[in-house]
This record gives structure tokens, sequence and C-alpha cells, in this order.
């Protein structure tokens, strides 16, 4: 008896903000983390990039310790996506 199981792969889909006409990006396919971090990779190269988090179905990249953030985009099956949860929006305190 075959074991083995087909595993779906996951899609993770870029988020283009709606003021930008273009069109539609194509999902692409993913079977780990490792694999969906080399796909939003382009995120760590600004400044002050920290870490990527979820948030429900999307994937954040965070910045300045959790002051900046922005969506990188959607997966179809978060829960198989191993980051950690966004801790939600911090504001910097007045002086």
């Amino acid at each position: 008896m075959n074991t083995n199981k087909t595993r779906t792969p996951n899609l993770f889909i870029k988020h283009i903000p709606n003021y930008i006409t273009c069109e539609p990006p194509a999902p692409v396919d993913f079977n780990t983390t490792d694999e969906l971090l080399k796909i939003v990779r382009v995120y760590k190269v600004y400044e002050k990039f920290s870490h990527f988090v979820k948030s429900d179905n999307m994937i954040m990249a965070i910045y300045d310790d959790g002051y900046e953030w922005t969506v990188a985009g959607t997966v179809k099956n978060p829960d198989s996506v191993n980051l950690p949860l966004w801790e939600g929006v911090k504001y910097r305190g007045e002086k």
C-alpha cells in the first residue's frame, strides 16, 4: 500500500495596491515556509527590515522594530506557513 500523499502546493499572490493599474500578479506555488521566504526576499533589501509575519492570510514585512510594515501578499493556506503572528500596529510615544 502506498502511503505517500501528494501535497497540494500553497499559493502566494503578491499584493498590488488598488491605486496601481496593472495586470493582477500570477499566483506562485510554494511548499514550505523557506520557499515562501525566497519569493518575498525582495522586501529584505529595504532599510530597517526586521522580519516577516502573518496576519490571517496576509504575509507582511516588518521594519523599524514593528513601527513600519507593508503587506507583501496573501497565501491560500496560512496555517501551513510557519511565521510569527503580527502583533498589531505600534505607535511611537511623544517626546
